[in-house]
């Protein structure tokens, strides 16, 4: 990813980009999170088909979408005080 929307940064919630998207794409977070979080993303039955502990570098988690098919998911992270969610839409 070359370009990243400025809104993206210094916000404390979370941000896909790109989103739509047909290849991988990044989760960007807010300010206040750092370390070890947990990753899940939901399709829209609520359905799991990822959960994973990462840890966060330069507030963003690499999301690679290979294995889903395309429609909308929604992708939860959550840690020590910190519960964000936003929409991922695969095409």
């Amino acid at each position: 990813v070359l370009h990243v929307p400025v809104l993206a940064f210094g916000q404390d919630r979370a941000v896909l980009y790109p989103n739509p998207t047909d290849g991988d794409a990044i989760l960007y977070l807010g300010n206040s999170v750092q370390g070890p979080v947990r990753l899940r993303i939901m399709d829209q039955s609520g359905r799991m088909v990822r959960e994973q502990d990462v840890v966060v570098a330069d507030r963003r988690i690499p999301l690679r979408t290979a294995e889903l098919s395309g429609g909308a998911y929604t992708v939860e992270v959550t840690g020590a005080g910190v519960a964000m969610r936003t929409v991922l839409i695969k095409q």
